[in-house]
C-alpha cells in the first residue's frame, strides 16, 4: 500500500493528521497529482480543534495549488479562476452555497470575469432565482464529532450565529439546537435518542463567531459511542434486559424459604455423606443408657431399638473404648466430638483429631502404625 492509498484510508477513517502526512510524502513523488492536492485540503479543512483545527489557511493553498495543476495539464479545460475558488471557498465555510457564486452558474465566462458582471448581466439573476438557496443552506452547514472519556464535543460550523436567538436544548436522552442564518432561513440539528444517555447538568455550550461548540457530558465514562444518535431499538433492547433483571430478581424473592438442614460433609463412603451431628447425638444417648444399664435400668430406652448409626456401627466394632477417651469426650464440646467421630471413623481407627476446622474440609486420611 503506498502513501496515497493510506492517505485516503485515513480520510475515510477521519484521521485527519495521518492523511495529511501520507499525502504529502505522495506529492513528493507525484508532484502534478491534482487528486493528492483536494484531498490534503479535504484534510486541513476537518483537522479537529483539539488538534488545532480547522486548518483554512493550508486548505485553500492545496485548493490553489490543485487548480494550477489542473490548468497546466489541461489547459483547454474551463475551471474558475484563484479568486472564485476562494469565493466559493468561503461561501462554503460560511454555510452558503457554491451555486450563489456567479462562476459557478453558467457558460459566459467572459462577463463573469469582469468586476460589472452582476449589472451587466441582468438575465442570469432572472434565470436563476435564489429561491432555492434557503432549502440548501442548511445542508451546507456542516458538523464534525469526537468524543473523550467522558464527554462527546460537536461542532457546528456557523458563523455569526446570534446567541439571543439561538435555542439549545439538552436533555439526558437527547440534544437539539436551532438558530437562524444569514440567508433569513432556520438551522435545526436534532438528535432524538442520544446513543448513550448525558448529564445534562455538567453539559454545556459554547457560540463563537465562526462556529457553535456543544459539550456533552457522558453518564457512563469510558463508554464509547459509535454514533451520535442512537435507535430505538437500542432502547427496547436495553430495557428488555432490566426488565429480565427485574423479574429474575422478584423470582429469587418469591421463592419459599428452605428449611435449614443438617450440614453435608465432603466424604468418599459407598453410603453416601453422613450426618455427624446425628452420630454424635446418638452416641451420647448411648452414654446414657449406658449410665442407666449400670444402676440397674434398662437398656432400651422405650422399647426403642438402637440406632444403626450409632457409634458403636459407625465404628464398625463393639468394642469398649478406654476410659480416658471417654472422659475426653464426655467433657468436650459438639464440634470436638464430631471432629473426633469424624476422624476415628474415617481413619478406620488410626487417626483421632479434635479439631474441627482441620477434620471438617474433607476426609480424614488412614495413618497405619509404622514397623518401628
Amino acid at each position: 500500500m503506498d502513501d496515497a492509498q493510506k492517505g485516503a484510508k485515513a480520510l475515510d477513517n477521519s484521521d485527519f493528521a495521518a492523511a495529511i502526512k501520507c499525502y504529502t510524502k505522495a506529492l513528493t513523488v507525484n508532484p502534478h497529482a491534482t487528486d493528492y492536492y483536494i484531498k490534503r485540503s479535504t484534510a486541513y479543512s476537518r483537522v479537529k480543534p483539539a488538534d488545532g483545527g480547522p486548518k483554512l489557511k493550508e486548505a485553500l493553498h492545496d485548493a490553489d495549488m490543485a487548480a494550477e495543476v489542473t490548468i497546466k495539464e489541461v489547459p483547454d479545460i474551463k475551471v474558475p479562476t484563484q479568486e472564485e475558488l476562494k469565493a466559493i471557498y468561503r461561501a462554503q465555510l460560511e454555510g452558503g452555497s457554491a451555486a450563489s457564486v456567479p462562476s459557478l452558474n453558467g457558460p459566459p465566462t467572459t462577463q463573469e470575469k469582469k468586476d460589472t458582471a452582476p449589472e451587466t448581466n441582468p438575465t442570469q439573476s432572472t434565470a436563476n432565482p435564489p429561491t432555492p438557496l434557503p432549502s440548501n443552506t442548511p445542508s451546507r452547514t456542516r458538523h464534525e464529532w469526537y468524543q473523550s472519556n467522558d464527554s462527546v464535543v460537536i461542532t457546528i460550523y456557523a458563523k455569526g450565529v446570534p446567541k439571543d436567538k439561538a435555542a439549545v436544548d439538552i436533555q439526558e436522552t437527547s440534544f437539539s439546537i436551532t438558530f437562524p442564518l444569514p440567508s433569513g432561513s432556520e438551522f435545526s440539528f436534532v438528535l432524538d435518542p442520544l446513543f448513550a444517555p448525558v448529564d445534562p447538568s455538567s453539559s454545556k455550550f459554547n457560540i463563537m463567531s465562526t462556529k457553535v461548540e456543544v459539550t456533552l457530558r457522558k453518564q457512563s465514562a469510558g463508554r464509547k459511542w459509535a454514533t451520535l444518535e442512537g435507535t430505538g431499538q437500542q432502547e427496547e433492547k436495553i430495557s428488555s434486559i432490566g426488565a429480565a433483571i427485574l423479574q429474575d430478581t422478584s423470582n429469587q424473592a418469591s421463592q419459599p424459604i428452605k428449611t435449614e438442614k443438617a450440614p453435608s460433609y465432603p466424604t468418599s463412603s459407598k453410603s453416601g455423606p453422613k450426618d455427624w451431628d446425628k452420630v454424635v447425638s446418638n452416641i451420647q444417648k448411648k452414654e446414657k443408657k449406658a449410665k442407666k444399664t449400670e444402676k440397674g435400668g434398662d437398656s432400651k430406652e422405650d422399647g426403642k431399638e438402637d440406632d444403626p448409626d450409632s457409634d458403636l456401627s459407625d465404628y464398625g466394632s463393639g468394642d469398649a473404648v478406654d476410659s480416658f477417651f471417654k472422659k475426653l469426650y464426655a467433657n468436650s464440646d459438639p464440634d470436638t466430638r464430631r471432629a473426633m467421630t469424624k476422624s476415628f471413623y474415617e481413619s478406620n481407627g488410626t487417626a483421632l483429631n479434635t479439631n474441627w476446622s482441620e477434620v471438617g474440609k474433607g476426609k480424614v486420611k488412614e495413618h497405619p502404625p509404622s514397623d518401628d
